[in-house]
């Protein structure tokens, strides 16, 4: 069998109720050779079982199951694309959809232009499972307004493509990234010498990989939206035990803070001093939101604490020498504070 252009890694767990329409999306792309990989991280549902189903014998499916679960999406990402054939690597999760000309789209781009190492495209974001056609409104990125707000970050290629130059890293610092990854096709050698996804980051490891892209190589991107994405309510809010609620927001937030500071420890010197300055107070207001929803939190002093020393690395101030004082407060004291405090975060003043 020939080597597909593409190859789509899709991770799943516990997906069995909706696996089936991300795989029917995957199949029914035209005008690209393609292969699907999917990865059972350790599902205890039917997950194997609908993935079989839907792929219906169709050869272009391969099934990988893990032996238990990994919980690591890096991981998981990182092993289809150890076995996968394609010269580019797209990606697919298990709750999200391809729109039609998905892959015919980005692996055009890639083929006429050698110099991109890395497509994205605009895509739709819905709360609802199946929305009606009409009810998508805008692409997420127009609403957005990403194409002005990038300004400098992007130049213009031709016709709804901007290619971006080297301020896109500088942008993605302070503003946040724009790649949606069910929306992203990178080639595979580049996939390789940027060392995959991290495997030690719980969540945001698809982040640190575009960071890590956007560092040395040139990225386009497509006004065309190519894929819709379901965004669900977030688990951890809808925890109703609190302390549960709270341990998983924590390890969260930390895990995207350890994005960002391993981010500036390798890419500082691509930015300007501004840019430098202005990420360190970025990252230290991050660690301040930490602090302050730990001391909502009855009984989490020490880690309230721990994330104002790192505030305090990242940009010595005022406002964080006042939160040590309030962290410091006796009890009764932090009772009072805590009563007046309103239910929201606080930043760097």
């Amino acid at each position: 069998m020939s080597s597909p252009k593409v190859s789509i890694i899709m991770p799943v767990y516990n997906a069995a109720a909706y696996v089936g329409s991300a795989i029917a999306s995957a199949l029914s792309q035209t005008g690209v050779s393609l292969e699907l990989i999917v990865v059972d991280d350790g599902s205890t549902d039917a997950s194997a079982e609908a993935v079989r189903a839907a792929a219906a014998g169709d050869d272009r499916v391969r099934l990988i199951q893990l032996e238990r679960n990994t919980g690591m999406p890096g991981i998981v990402r990182n092993a289809g694309a150890k076995v996968a054939r394609g010269e580019y690597l797209a990606f697919l999760d298990a709750d999200d959809v391809y729109l039609p000309e998905r892959l015919s789209a980005s692996c055009g781009l890639l083929d006429r232009w050698p110099e991109v190492s890395t497509v994205f495209s605009d895509h739709f974001r819905n709360g609802e499972r199946n929305p009606r056609p009409e009810s998508l409104g805008d692409p997420h990125l127009v609403r957005l307004n990403f194409v002005n707000a990038a300004g400098p970050a992007l130049v213009p290629k031709a016709p709804g493509l901007y290619w971006t130059t080297p301020r896109f890293f500088g942008y993605m610092c302070l503003s946040g990234i724009p790649m949606c990854t069910d929306t992203v096709t990178i080639r595979r050698d580049v996939f390789d010498k940027a060392g995959g996804f991290s495997e030690t980051l719980r969540y945001n490891q698809d982040e640190d990989l575009w960071f890590r892209v956007a560092m040395s190589t040139t990225i386009a991107y497509t006004t065309t939206p190519l894929a819709r994405v379901w965004r669900r309510d977030d688990s951890h809010t809808g925890d109703r035990r609190r302390a549960d609620a709270m341990k998983k927001w924590d390890q969260h937030y930390r895990t995207n803070v350890a994005l960002h500071e391993g981010n500036y420890a390798r890419g500082a010197s691509l930015l300007t001093p501004d840019e430098r300055r202005a990420y360190r107070h970025l990252i230290a207001a991050r660690w301040i939101d930490l602090a302050y929803t730990c001391f909502l939190a009855e009984g989490a002093r020490s880690r309230e604490l721990d994330a104002l020393v790192h505030a305090w690395r990242w940009m010595p101030s005022m406002s964080v020498a006042r939160m040590f004082v309030r962290a410091l407060a006796p009890g009764t004291v932090r009772a009072r504070f805590r009563a007046r405090a309103m239910p929201t975060g606080a930043h760097a003043g």
